[in-house]
């Protein structure tokens, strides 16, 4: 098994947030974001996308934690939100 590679962008960003998996074989299946305290913020499920968007414009301004499931699969990481 080898490890996810993501795309997020724009990063930092205002409205919206796109993942984007760059291996033909890997899929995204959920997105959730925290708020730096642990709390979800937003969650979101897909039916086995490459590419998937969500809007981040009712979140307060600051940083985030997201993580994103590609089947068994987690990557996190950070987003800035304008």
């Amino acid at each position: 098994q080898y490890k996810t590679s993501l795309s997020v962008y724009p990063n930092p960003s205002e409205e919206l947030v796109t993942f984007m998996v760059n291996q033909g074989d890997q899929y995204i299946e959920e997105v959730n974001i925290y708020s730096l305290n642990g709390e979800v913020v937003q969650k979101q499920y897909f039916g086995n996308h490459l590419l998937v968007t969500m809007p981040i414009i009712s979140l307060p301004k600051g940083v985030y934690i997201y993580k994103v499931r590609t089947g068994a699969q987690w990557t996190a990481g950070k987003i800035v939100k304008m």
